[in-house]
């Protein structure tokens, strides 16, 4: 669920690809034990429909207060050297109305923020009016039952969700400052963008984005990426069909200017770190360590710099927040003697935002034909029409300015709409010559000067295909937790197995008659969460990606975590085409039927963050996570018979007469008695470097084999203890590999393993917290007070499963006395 208290989380039915079963939901941390505090520091948001009611029957405006009339939720990062003023519609024009004849393309002018990611993906949204309805609803408007308050809806990481905002929108000198409508009184596109804006935090957060992000918010479809440069044959094939199913297409024009030296850059990625994964290799028995360097640009090798901290802003797209549709020479000027000083804001000086808000590697800049660089466009049709006999294939695009259009072949005042065969097919096109921000060009033109084209499909159905599939999807959530789950790419084989794996089964291959292999199809689509919202604290996209592994016979048909072993001897079957940090990426793949094992994960390691994976494929599938059964192997349970009679061998007999002159004369011994033997006993292994077990380690292990609540341990009960200490001193030995007297959180679990205790991911993500120190490392006073815990817990539950269901009912006192005395 989003950060914001007002949104509501919606009923999830909706046509397209049905989930396939099981569908999974389950957050890592989802739980009551790990949750017990939630309650404290959160609640729950009311719907639109309840705050709209509370409104009317008290007479007042809706203010809200998780997105509130403030500077820091427009600019974080910096202080606004003028006051912005928030006002109403009705503030600001008399009439004010929702919709004015119907949401359209041309009711999006883009203001003084760099988000035409945005404003493409809302122009694709008007073209759709079944999408368009669910994203903006219409039971809403100034007129009767008005309170102020507006609400949208947008598919947030697997889920439906209502935003509610008030309707109260900055601007300066009674004009709008962000997105406006044509017409002055029409205000939904500008509440869209605040009720988006709202759901990351800020209107900065949304400068500089992919528009993939917003068009697969505002549909809940799949996305694919075309590199123009070595596109399809196909192509115009493909965004035609993409055209007639209402596909969202955005696309844009890579290269132009660096900021930093003003030299031509065509080469250079800009802020888009992008790792090939022909950099990196899987380590097996075959090949040797590789290295990988981020892609550098090819003029300043201080540009790699950047690259290489990555970037939540996408190259291709708006890298600036200059924007055409400013404001005026008065108003610049006004802005200038704010604060007496030369320093213009970063709302209204397209020179100033460049340098003082994001900094991009690459500024927008107009090529001689009207195009922008680096700034994205929304294309708006594709179709053919013939001129002088000759068929021609055109597309149209829109730039989210209103303006500032392509002034080469078929542009709005060109003379090749004179030469048009059949003039209806002026009006079929929706010809007009008008600077609105909207062209037509022919596709050779299109291809020749943009550099990347966006899909985002409503279903994942093939578009080079002539056939419409029903695909199914299944949605998994996890995260890579420092320390335990968040294993890097393969080029840190020691930690890649800790990722997060989830089981593929693909069992029937494609309906395809012409094609004789047997494949299934299907897609992967791996998403980050929350980045660009936690962009004010300096988080931003990690860069990401997956690979897929055929799993061994040996561990087909189980469900637990798949060992390090598996990925160091086998090679992978597929993988994503880099690591790149961008909110998500998605690659097609066909593969044989059987069983496969996805590995999600960063392309370093000990790197954190939530996860959203969709698997799409054309027949029944099923993906989960790879998870270990919770349990024990050979857990004994301690014989406290007395042992007098038995044979005694040396270290029996020195350990006896070590406890009796501790003990006395009741042969028992309590936790600082123990601590005194143990400590004694372990300062024989000087490879330990430990320094001693701690009275609250003893305190443990006393509570662990006391039987019968006394506060003290028999000699029986000590012998039992010291056997269960000797094993996992020596698994401790074994897992200290470089002999430093600790071992790593990743080994952490190899070693718990060893020790006899299989646990999930959740577990193991919850043990290294608790027991690792700030630098991931356990010693040895922490792993063995781990186990002792361990072995206390599952030896209490076994006792209380008396029927062996896996299921216990405590009461409190029962609960209490289990979890205080443990």
């Amino acid at each position: 669920m989003p950060y914001t208290f007002n949104i509501h989380k919606l009923p999830q039915p909706r046509e397209g690809p049905k989930p396939s079963k099981p569908l999974i939901r389950g957050k890592p941390t989802g739980n009551a034990i790990v949750n017990r505090s939630a309650g404290l520091v959160s609640s729950k948001g009311k719907s639109f429909h309840q705050l709209c009611k509370e409104c009317v029957e008290q007479g007042v405006l809706f203010e809200d207060p998780d997105f509130p009339a403030i500077p820091s939720s427009v600019f974080y990062s910096q202080s606004l050297p003028m006051r912005l003023e928030w006002k109403r519609p009705s503030e600001i024009c008399k009439n004010p109305c929702f919709i004015v004849d119907g949401c359209d393309r041309t009711d999006i002018i883009q203001g003084e923020l760099g988000d035409c990611w945005v404003l493409a993906a809302f122009s694709c949204l008007t073209m759709n009016q079944q999408l368009l309805t669910r994203v903006v609803p219409t039971d809403q408007g100034f007129s009767d039952g008005y309170a102020g308050i507006f609400h949208f809806q947008f598919w947030r990481f697997g889920e439906w969700v209502d935003v509610v905002v008030d309707d109260r929108l900055p601007t300066y000198r009674n004009k709008l400052v962000f997105v406006h409508s044509m017409e002055r009184n029409e205000f939904w596109s500008a509440l869209l963008e605040k009720a988006y804006a709202k759901i990351h935090g800020s209107y900065e957060a949304l400068k500089g984005g992919n528009t993939t992000e917003a068009m697969e918010d505002f549909t809940e479809g799949v996305t694919e990426c075309y590199e123009l440069t070595k596109s399809p044959q196909d192509l115009f094939k493909i965004m035609k069909k993409a055209s007639l199913r209402r596909s969202l297409m955005g696309c844009s024009i890579e290269g132009g200017v660096c900021w930093q030296c003003g030299i031509s850059a065509s080469g250079c990625l800009g802020l888009l770190h992008s790792v090939s994964l022909d950099e990196c290799r899987c380590i097996d028995a075959h090949n040797a360590d590789y290295d990988t360097r981020a892609d550098q640009c090819s003029h300043d090798p201080d540009h790699a710099i950047a690259a290489k901290e990555g970037s939540m802003i996408s190259s291709g797209n708006v890298m600036d927040g200059a924007t055409e549709d400013g404001f005026g020479a008065e108003d610049q000027k006004d802005a200038f003697a704010a604060n007496g000083k030369s320093i213009a804001p970063a709302l209204f000086s397209p020179d100033i935002i460049r340098k003082t808000i994001t900094k991009p590697l690459m500024a927008e800049s107009r090529t001689a034909l009207g195009l922008v660089r680096n700034h994205a466009y929304a294309v708006t049709g594709v179709d053919e029409v013939k001129s002088l006999g000759k068929l021609n294939n055109l597309v149209r695009l829109r730039n989210p300015w209103g303006r500032v259009e392509w002034i080469g072949p078929w542009s709005d005042n060109s003379k090749e709409w004179e030469n048009i065969d059949d003039p209806e097919d002026k009006k079929h096109l929706q010809w007009q010559l008008k600077d609105d921000g909207e062209f037509w060009m022919t596709f050779e033109d299109f291809k020749r000067n943009f550099t990347k084209l966006e899909i985002c499909n409503l279903t994942p159905d093939a578009l080079s295909d002539e056939q419409t599939h029903k695909w199914t999807v299944s949605i998994s959530e996890g995260r890579w937790v420092r320390g335990c789950s968040a294993g890097g790419c393969r080029n840190y084989p020691n930690t890649f197995w800790t990722n997060p794996q989830y089981r593929l089964r693909l069992y029937e291959e494609d309906d395809d008659p012409d094609d004789d292999e047997v494949l299934c199809s299907f897609i992967v689509a791996l998403m980050q969460k929350h980045r660009r919202r936690e962009a004010r604290h300096r988080v931003t996209m990690l860069t990401i990606g997956f690979t897929i592994y055929k799993v061994p016979e040996e561990f087909c048909d189980k469900k637990e975590h798949l060992p390090k072993e598996v990925f160091l001897y086998n090679k992978s079957v597929a993988h994503c085409g880099s690591y790149i940090n961008l909110r998500e990426i998605t690659e097609r793949f066909r593969l044989p039927p059987g069983e496969y094992v996805i590995v999600p994960s960063t392309f370093k390691p000990h790197e954190e963050g939530e996860f959203l994976l969709r698997v799409f494929s054309e027949k029944a599938n099923i993906s989960e996570e790879m998870d270990g059964v919770i349990g024990t192997a050979n857990l004994e349970h301690p014989k406290v018979d007395d042992q007098d009679g038995a044979e005694e061998n040396k270290e029996d007999r020195q350990f006896r007469l070590i406890f009796k002159q501790i003990s006395g004369d009741d042969m028992q011994v309590n936790a600082a008695e123990l601590q005194t033997i143990l400590n004694k006993a372990f300062s024989k292994y000087p490879e330990l470097k430990t320094k001693g077990l701690a009275f609250d380690s003893c305190r443990s292990m006393v509570a662990l084999m006391d039987t019968d609540a006394s506060g003290k341990l028999t000699l029986p009960e000590f012998k039992y203890l010291w056997n269960k200490l000797k094993c996992w001193k020596g698994i401790f030995q074994q897992f200290d590999s470089d002999k430093s007297g600790s071992m790593t959180s990743y080994e952490l679990r190899l070693a718990v393993n060893a020790a006899g205790y299989q646990m999930n991911n959740q577990l193991y993500q919850i043990i290294s917290m608790r027991y690792a120190d700030e630098n991931l490392n356990i010693d040895f006073d922490n792993f063995i007070t781990c186990l002792v815990r361990l072995e206390g817990m599952f030896r209490a539950f076994q006792a209380f499963d008396t029927d062996g269901d896996g299921i216990i009912k405590l009461n409190v006192l029962e609960w209490l006395q289990l979890t205080m005395y443990a």
